[in-house]
């Protein structure tokens, strides 16, 4: 896989992990999800056979869809309005999300030289990345979709930090498990807030 390439999947991956920071329109955050699961895919490309890498991509968009029919089903899709202007708590975000990856990006020389030497160092900028930004996700929101959406990108990251170390059928299966387990779990608050919102 070309340097390029990689390259490209790290930002998409950063971009994306911004998006479900920053805006709190669900529509767009769950695009900014799937994309960040292609994103996803593209960096395990790079250490995985093609089928091995399917599998979280396939897990991933799945879970993605299953929560945006959730939202459909009990109404609680808006239309997006992606040029909508940004409010103050938008823009604390994103410069909270942009500090972040600056201090990973900063950080990641030092731990590829210090803990991870084997690792390549933009498969371990966007681990790290995304589980650094996912951490900021789940301290920063409290919605249901918004927590379940940090719980799916954080293990993301460590499931792409975990593949740089070992490959292993078995835990791919776990993984996979535990990201249907999540986005149902997200399901269920989902359809529970808005029975109580009625």
């Amino acid at each position: 896989m070309s340097q390029t390439l990689i390259i490209l999947s790290v930002v998409l991956v950063f971009i994306c992990a911004i998006v479900n920071l920053v805006r709190r329109q669900w529509g767009i955050n769950l695009i900014a999800l799937a994309l960040q699961y292609i994103g996803v895919f593209l960096l395990q490309l790079a250490l995985r056979s093609l089928m091995m890498s399917t599998i979280p991509l396939l897990v991933g968009i799945m879970m993605t869809i299953t929560l945006w029919v959730t939202l459909i089903g009990t109404d609680q899709l808006k239309k997006p309005e992606p040029f909508k202007a940004p409010t103050s708590g938008e823009v604390f975000r994103a410069v909270a999300g942009l500090v972040t990856v600056i201090f990973v990006v900063l950080l990641v020389p030092i731990i590829r030289r210090e803990v991870f030497p084997e690792t390549g160092s933009y498969l371990l900028l966007g681990s790290i990345g995304l589980i650094a930004l996912s951490l900021l996700q789940l301290g920063m929101k409290t919605e249901p979709l918004y927590i379940i959406i940090g719980l799916l990108s954080f293990l993301s990251g460590f499931q792409l930090l975990y593949v740089a170390l070992e490959t292993s059928a078995l835990l791919e299966a776990l993984f996979a498990v535990l990201n249907l387990g999540l986005g149902l779990t997200g399901v269920f608050f989902l359809v529970k807030a808005e029975d109580e919102a009625q």
